[in-house]
């Protein structure tokens, strides 16, 4: 029976031949779309790009207000709330596709609002940067938008 790893060094040296296979490990990993994804397609992508162009012309016709970031976002969802929810009702319909059972509804219904709300942060924080941006007076046209 061999003695149990006593300290970090030993571990270490232990793992140290394994360390080249990592990135090939990773590599492998890189390339797979996730089939809790699988609901994501053209049209789900078209109806986000529709979204993000909404909010970005509200934010850009708002941002030399005197309000702060988050209000100036807060107001320019609002303004493109009818297209978040066109666009939140395709992602649950395409989520729940094949869904037949309650517990298979219940896993798509959560997948869907986990999904719009990561989107939905990161598009929060490009916003942010937007307009943080904009107020330094850095942004030419089309720095700082992804859609």
């Amino acid at each position: 029976m061999s003695k149990p790893y006593t300290t970090l060094a030993s571990l270490a040296s232990h793992l140290r031949p394994c360390i080249p296979l990592l990135p090939a490990l990773f590599a492998g990993c890189a390339g797979t779309q996730h089939p809790e994804l699988s609901f994501v397609d053209t049209d789900v992508t078209n109806a986000e790009s529709q979204y993000s162009s909404c909010v970005y012309s509200a934010v850009d016709r708002r941002v030399g207000s005197p309000a702060g970031a988050d209000d100036i976002v807060a107001a320019a969802e609002g303004d493109c709330r009818p297209r978040y929810l066109e666009y939140a009702e395709l992602v649950r319909a395409k989520s729940a596709a094949g869904a037949d059972t309650q517990p298979e509804k219940q896993f798509a219904n959560d997948r869907a609002d986990g999904y719009l709300r990561s989107k939905q942060s990161e598009l929060r924080k490009a916003l942010q940067g937007r307009i943080a941006l904009k107020a330094l007076g850095g942004e030419s046209k089309g720095v700082g938008r992804t859609p």
